[in-house]
C-alpha cells in the first residue's frame, strides 16, 4: 500500500460516458414508443430526418384508398386553381317596378260618382220643379227676391248632395286603389322571394360542387386513424459516474483501513507540534469539491465562507471553508493529507445545509 491515498479517476470521462448511454437510452425509448403501424386501410411510418437527425411521423393510405385520395386532392386542386364565377346565376333579383293603384283608384272614383250621380240627377230635377211649381203657386214670381232665395237654399242642398256622393266616391276608389297596390306589392314580393332563393340556391349548389373534393378528403381521414398500443417500459441508463465515485470511495475506504496503523504516528506528530497533518484535520481542498460559490462573509480576516458539494456526495450542499483561502492566511490551521490533498482544523468543519 502506498503512502498516498489512490488518486480518484477523471470523473469527465465517466460523466461523458453516463450522458452518453442516457442519450443512447433515450433514443432506444423513442423507437420503442414510435412503432410503425399498418392496417387494411393506411399506414404509420417513423422516418429521421439525415440532417437534424429529428424524426417526424408521416402517415398515408393503403392501396386503393391512396389512389382515391390522390383523385380527390388532383379535384380539389383543379377546382380551387379557378375563381369562383359568379356571372353564371345572372344579375341579382331586384323587386321591379309594379303598379300603384292610381289608375283603378280613378275608376272605381269614376264608376261611384257616376252610379250616385245616376240617382240624384232625376231626384233633383223633380225636387226644382216642385219646387218651382210650389212658389208660383204661392204668387211668387220667377226673379223676385222671395223667389230667388228659395230656389237658391235648394241649389245649396243639391250641391251638398253631390259633394256627398263625390266624397263618398272618392273613398271607394281610394279604398280599390289600395288594395290594388297591395295585391301588386304582394305578388312583387313574391316574385323577388322566388328568384332569390332560387339563386341562393344556384349558388349553395355550385359552392357545394367546388368543395365536395374536400368535404369527401376529410371523410378519408377518418381512416388514418391508428389502433392503441401500450408504450414501452421506461429503460435507466447505467448511472456510470455513481459508479466510479462509488468505486473511488471504495479504493479510498481500504487504503484508509490499511493506513490506521499508521494515525499514532501522525498524533506523535501533531503532539510534539510538528506540521499539521490529516489526524484531527477535515478535508476542505477544492479539488475534492464542486460548485463552490465564495460567500460575503468571512470565517477568520481573509477567509471567506463558501458554500459547495463534495465530488462524492452530489446533489448534498455544505457551508464551510476552502483549504486554499485558510491556507494563504493561516497556514498553521492546514495539513497536507497522504493523499496530497489539503486539509483544515476540525475547528473549521462544514455545516451541512438543509
Amino acid at each position: 500500500m502506498g503512502k498516498s491515498a489512490p488518486k480518484p479517476r477523471d470523473y469527465g470521462e465517466s460523466a461523458a460516458a453516463e450522458s452518453e448511454a442516457s442519450k443512447w437510452a433515450a433514443a432506444y425509448q423513442n423507437r420503442a414508443n414510435r412503432p410503425d403501424i399498418t392496417t387494411p386501410y393506411a399506414s404509420q411510418h417513423w422516418v429521421q430526418d439525415p440532417k437534424t437527425g429529428q424524426s417526424y411521423m408521416t402517415t398515408g393510405f393503403n392501396g386503393s384508398m391512396g389512389d382515391t385520395s390522390n383523385a380527390l386532392m388532383k379535384q380539389a386542386a383543379t377546382n380551387m386553381s379557378q375563381p369562383f364565377d359568379w356571372g353564371q346565376f345572372g344579375a341579382v333579383p331586384q323587386l321591379g317596378a309594379f303598379g300603384n293603384g292610381d289608375a283603378a283608384r280613378q275608376q272605381a272614383i269614376d264608376s261611384a260618382y257616376s252610379q250616385a250621380t245616376s240617382r240624384l240627377d232625376p231626384m233633383w230635377q223633380q225636387r226644382e220643379d216642385a219646387t218651382r211649381t210650389r212658389l208660383l203657386n204661392q204668387g211668387l214670381t220667377e226673379g223676385s227676391e222671395a223667389y230667388n232665395q228659395q230656389m237658391a237654399a235648394l241649389g245649396q242642398e243639391r250641391n251638398d248632395a253631390y259633394s256627398g256622393a263625390m266624397n263618398m266616391a272618392i273613398g271607394q276608389g281610394t279604398a280599390a286603389g289600395n288594395s290594388v297596390f297591395q295585391n301588386n306589392l304582394t305578388a312583387a314580393q313574391a316574385r323577388y322571394g322566388s328568384d332569390t332563393m332560387a339563386r341562393q340556391t344556384a349558388i349553395a349548389d355550385a359552392l357545394r360542387a367546388r368543395g365536395m373534393p374536400m368535404e369527401e378528403m376529410a371523410s378519408l381521414q377518418n381512416f388514418l386513424s391508428m389502433p392503441g398500443y401500450s408504450s414501452a417500459a421506461g429503460y435507466q441508463s447505467p448511472q456510470m459516474l455513481n459508479a466510479a465515485i462509488a468505486y473511488d470511495n471504495a479504493k479510498l475506504g481500504g487504503w484508509q483501513s490499511g493506513a490506521k496503523a499508521s494515525a499514532d504516528l501522525w498524533s506523535t506528530i501533531m503532539q510534539a507540534g510538528g506540521t499539521a497533518a490529516s489526524i484531527g484535520m477535515m478535508m476542505s481542498d477544492e479539488r475534492a469539491k464542486t460548485n463552490v460559490e465564495r460567500l460575503d462573509e468571512e470565517v477568520l480576516p481573509g477567509v471567506p465562507f463558501a458554500t459547495f458539494e463534495y465530488v462524492g456526495e452530489p446533489g448534498i450542499r455544505y457551508r464551510g471553508v476552502i483549504a486554499q483561502d485558510v491556507a494563504r492566511e493561516r497556514p498553521d490551521l492546514v495539513a497536507e493529507g497522504p493523499d496530497g490533498l489539503l486539509r483544515v482544523h476540525a475547528s473549521l468543519a462544514p455545516e451541512r445545509l438543509p
